[in-house]
């Protein structure tokens, strides 16, 4: 945020919990509720000891009624505590001292307990629904209270912070005599400083806010919106809601009734803290490159991108760009794309890229009939490395019978895939049901059946094959502590694999990255949805360029390779601009 940025000032609200503490007063053992024995002092200083119980236990009416002006006693308790909040309160009554006309004068002191941490504010939010009670019931807390006790009690809901002041109220005989005494009723009662025409009320000088700021320290100026969340209502902006705002200095002010101007601060609680920026890892020219790829998409699209390296997310692009973040949160059969576990498990298990492995236009399963993309077919003698460039669902199923049923779900988790990730943001990590039929095997091995995925998911798939190892997806590192860990993969399969995934550019299915400088792999994917026939299809492509490894997905967008291909190609067409 700009630095010359005005701080607002204004009255707020704020409820916490009710703790109640009046100190047992040694006159009143053996005496009634209002000091009902033979003293007058101990009769004034029990209807004392009575109202600030009640008042001190937020329950305004039963306070104002050992009053003279009931009315105007609980409307002056009501809008106080209703402005300071209800915050945890102790009240100590002192000696009464008699006067002259037969009235006694009880001093007595006020301890308030305000919270000051980071979580005051949304305390105080959660208990907003909170009011000062009207029933006697709710004041029956007991008068003997220890106040080491309540203060202790206070202590646990967070930090806090206390404001004490005495005042004094005058106690008479009621007009019916015999004994009865009450409370004139007048605003000092509540504070010495307190008149009919002013209020008490807590202020909030609002901190000066931080940023979402990219790995550079640099603001975000309107991109990534689905990630920053620039409205507050979702995103990192939403999810460091707290650590951006820092904290608002607040106090306890007495204002006009009328205009509500401050006429003296009377309690300072808290001073403002400035917000704490929330550091990304997102690299403005990966960022910028993964939204100009997206721009001319007519179909809600995502693509992101990750530093193979160590995990770092790079861009996080989304068309439409603000709302729902699919690229992270998106959960997508990821079809084909899967196939990468799939190979990963074949492998383990025996099958080599030379394998022979015919690619038929149709297999049965069980009666149920698994086909290629516009049922095309490869030519006799194709080897698994053929299968796996023109993705061939047929030559893939052929080669279930080499699996185990928690196969394919142990290879995912060597991808991390289907543990709990700690990003830093929202996200879907990925789920790979143990199948529970052959049939089920079969769809899940070409990325169908129960396999679901988000782009975030895939481009790590692409990140592991070129580093060789899994490292977890990562937005905001701070907010990191205990990432999944994986064991490496073996260093003879993690070449296996880059080997496919570069014959899928070199001579299949991912032609639209052919001619790209360094180190290209990719695997295209088309993902049948729906119950329509012909199904609906989400276009993927997942791949890497040296160690920016990306994934692309086009919801009902068509064909990977035909589709996604292109807008694959875009984006580190448009990177390689940027970075030159």
């Amino acid at each position: 945020m700009s630095e010359s940025r005005r701080v607002r000032r204004r009255a707020r609200t704020r409820t916490l919990a009710v703790a109640v503490l009046i100190a047992a007063s040694p006159q009143l053992a053996g005496c009634g509720l209002f000091g009902d024995g033979e003293d007058p002092a101990d009769q004034a200083r029990g209807v004392a000891d009575e109202f600030l119980r009640t008042w001190s236990a937020g329950v305004p009416a039963s306070a104002a009624a050992v009053t003279d002006n009931p009315t105007a006693a609980e409307q002056a308790l009501t809008t106080t505590m209703e402005n300071l909040g209800l915050p945890a309160s102790s009240m100590e009554s002192g000696e009464p001292v008699e006067n002259e006309d037969g009235s006694f004068t009880v001093p007595f002191t006020v301890r308030m307990s305000f919270p000051t941490g980071p979580d005051a504010g949304a305390e105080a939010e959660a208990d907003a629904s909170a009011s000062p009670s009207d029933g006697a019931a709710d004041a029956s807390t007991d008068a003997a209270a220890s106040p080491s006790a309540d203060a202790s009690g206070a202590a646990d809901a967070g930090e806090v912070v206390t404001w004490e002041y005495t005042s004094e109220l005058t106690v008479v005989e009621t007009d019916g005599g015999e004994g009865e005494r009450q409370i004139v009723w007048d605003p000092t009662v509540i504070h010495p400083e307190l008149t009919d025409s002013t209020v008490l009320r807590l202020s909030e000088e609002e901190a000066e806010p931080a940023d979402v700021l990219d790995r550079d320290g640099q603001t975000f100026d309107g991109a990534a919106p689905a990630l920053v969340g620039y409205d507050g209502s979702g995103g990192l902006t939403a999810r460091y809601a707290d650590q951006l705002a820092g904290r608002s200095a607040t106090a306890v002010e007495l204002a006009d009734r009328a205009s509500e101007e401050t006429q003296e601060t009377l309690f300072e609680i808290s001073e403002a803290t400035p917000g704490t920026p929330v550091q990304t890892t997102i690299d403005a020219e990966v960022q910028g490159a993964a939204e100009a790829a997206l721009e001319d998409v007519e179909v809600n699209a995502a693509l992101v991108a990750l530093d193979a390296t160590n995990g770092e997310v790079l861009a996080v692009a989304n068309n439409p760009a603000s709302g729902f973040n699919r690229a992270l949160e998106g959960r997508y059969p990821p079809g084909s794309d899967f196939k990468v576990i799939t190979a990963a498990a074949l492998l383990q298990a025996g099958v080599t890229p030379s394998t022979p492995v015919e690619c038929p236009r149709t297999v049965t399963v069980n009666g149920q009939s698994f086909e290629n993309q516009d049922e095309f077919v490869l030519e006799d003698g194709s080897t698994f490395r053929d299968n796996f460039a023109n993705s061939c669902n047929t030559g893939i199923i052929s080669l279930r019978d080499r699996l185990s049923e928690d196969a394919l779900t142990n290879t995912a988790a060597q991808f991390g895939i289907g543990a709990v990730w700690e990003v830093g943001a929202a996200t879907f990590d990925g789920s790979v049901p143990v199948p529970g039929s052959p049939n089920e095997l079969a769809a899940n091995m070409i990325g169908q059946g129960t396999v679901e995925a988000s782009p975030l998911v895939m481009a790590s798939v692409a990140a592991t094959v070129r580093s060789g190892a899994f490292h977890q997806p990562v937005v905001v590192p701070d907010a990191v502590e205990n990432p999944h860990e994986v064991e490496p993969l073996d260093p003879t399969l993690a070449g296996q694999l880059r080997e496919l995934m570069g014959a899928v550019v070199t001579e299949g299915s991912g032609e639209a990255l052919r001619g790209l400088p360094g180190e290209v792999g990719a695997k295209t994917g088309t993902a049948e949805f729906g119950t329509e026939n012909p199904p609906r299809t989400h276009a993927w492509m997942i791949g890497y360029q040296d160690d920016v490894a990306f994934a692309v997905l086009l919801e009902d967008g068509g064909s990977g390779g035909r589709d996604a291909g292109p807008v694959a190609r875009a984006f580190l067409d448009e990177l390689a601009t940027a970075r030159n």
